[in-house]
C-alpha cells in the first residue's frame, strides 16, 4: 500500500572495456556528413521555433492557447448567472460538501464510509461523472471514511489533502486512501496556506492548516476560503480554537458571507473573536441526529444567533443547497 516514504535508486555503472581507435573508412566519412546535415536541420528548426514563439508571444496568441488547455481559467459571468451550487449534503455524524462552478466540480470531505452510496447517489442524481477536485479536509473517518470508494467510482483530477497526524496517517482507512489515490493517478496538492485556484467561476484559497500536529489531527484540517458570484462560504473541518487564532493573527480579512461552521458545532471551535472576524449572514452545522457528543451545543447556537437567524442543521434541515448567482443567492434544503 500506498506511504509517505520516498525511496532512493541506486544504478550501477560499468566500465567500458578498452578499444583501439575506430579505422576511419568511406562509409564513417557517409556518416561524419549525415550527422552535419541532421545537426544543421536541428539549428534551422531550433530558429523557427523560436520566431514562431516571440510572434505568437506579441500577437498574444499564446494566452488563447493557455486559455482553451487550462481548466484553472477563471470564468467570467453576465449578470444574474449562476456561479455556484453549494451542496452541503446530510452524511449523518459527518461532513461532505460539493461545489459545483460553471462545470467544474469540487468535494469536500465525504462522510463514513457507510454514506458512499449517498454520495455517489445525489452525483448521478446531478449528472456528475468527473471531481475536478477531491479535498480531504483531515484525516478522521466522519470526513474521509467513504472518499476511497468515491475515488475508485468517479474519475479524479486533483487530490488536495493535509499531511496527518503521525496516528493517523498509519490507519488502514487511510492507507487504504492513499491506494486508491495512487490508482486514480489523480495530482496530489498538500494544502499549504495561501494557495489559490479557481473551480469554474469560484475563486478557492486555502488558509490552514500552518503547520501539521502530530497528535491534534482536528487541527490538521484544511481551512478554505470560496467566492462565488457576491456570496464567500468559509469551510472550516474541525479546526479547533487554536487554528482559529493562528487565521486571525495571519489574516486581516476572513469575512465570509457563508460559514460551515467548525467541528459539528462544538464548543472546541467557533470563538467569539472569530465569528466576529467572519461575521456570517448564514451559517451551515453538518451534524447527525441526536449524536452522543451533543453536537451542536447551546453555547455555540447561542454565538452564532448575534450574527444570524439563518442557521441550518443537516439533522433538521437534510441536505442544504445554496444557489450562489453574480448577485445574491438563495438556499434549498431537503429533509
Amino acid at each position: 500500500s500506498a506511504k509517505w516514504t520516498h525511496r532512493a535508486m541506486q544504478e550501477g555503472i560499468r566500465s567500458a572495456p578498452h578499444r583501439l581507435p575506430p579505422v576511419r573508412t568511406m562509409a564513417g566519412r557517409k556518416n561524419s556528413k549525415k550527422s552535419k546535415q541532421q545537426k544543421l536541420f536541428y539549428i534551422i528548426l531550433a530558429v523557427v521555433i523560436a520566431i514562431i514563439s516571440v510572434i505568437f508571444e506579441e500577437t498574444g496568441i499564446w494566452d488563447k492557447i493557455d486559455s482553451a488547455v487550462t481548466d484553472s481559467q477563471y470564468i467570467e459571468l453576465e449578470n444574474g448567472e449562476v456561479a455556484a451550487e453549494v451542496h452541503f449534503i446530510d452524511v449523518g455524524q459527518g461532513d461532505c460538501t460539493l461545489i459545483v462552478s460553471q462545470n467544474k466540480t469540487m468535494l469536500i470531505d465525504s462522510g463514513e464510509a457507510e454514506y458512499a452510496d449517498t454520495v455517489l447517489e445525489i452525483f448521478s442524481d446531478l449528472g456528475i461523472i468527473y471531481l475536478d477536485y477531491a479535498v480531504v479536509s483531515h484525516a478522521h473517518s466522519d470526513h474521509m471514511g467513504s472518499m476511497a470508494e468515491i475515488l475508485d467510482s468517479v474519475p479524479t483530477e486533483n487530490v488536495i489533502l493535509s499531511q496527518p497526524s503521525d496516528e493517523n496517517g498509519e490507519t488502514k482507512m487511510y492507507q487504504d486512501f492513499l491506494d486508491s489515490v495512487e490508482k486514480s493517478k489523480a495530482k496530489v496538492i498538500i494544502a499549504e496556506p495561501d494557495y489559490t485556484f479557481t473551480l469554474g467561476a469560484t475563486k478557492c484559497r486555502i488558509l490552514s492548516p500552518f503547520n501539521v500536529s502530530s497528535s491534534e489531527e482536528n487541527n490538521n484540517s484544511i481551512v478554505m476560503h470560496l467566492t462565488a458570484g457576491t456570496t464567500s462560504f468559509l469551510m472550516t473541518g474541525d479546526a479547533e480554537k487554536f487554528v482559529e487564532t493562528e487565521i486571525l493573527n495571519h489574516y486581516d480579512d476572513i469575512g465570509a458571507t457563508v460559514l460551515k461552521v467548525g467541528h459539528h458545532g462544538s464548543n472546541t471551535s467557533s470563538s467569539s473573536d472569530f465569528l466576529k472576524a467572519v461575521n456570517p449572514e448564514a451559517a451551515v452545522i453538518l451534524v447527525g441526529k441526536d449524536n452522543k457528543y451533543g453536537h451542536p451545543t447551546e453555547k455555540t447556537l447561542s454565538n452564532l444567533k448575534k450574527y444570524t437567524d439563518d442557521i441550518y442543521r443537516t439533522d433538521k434541515d437534510g441536505t442544504v443547497t445554496f444557489i450562489c448567482t453574480t448577485d445574491g443567492y438563495t438556499v434549498k434544503t431537503e429533509k
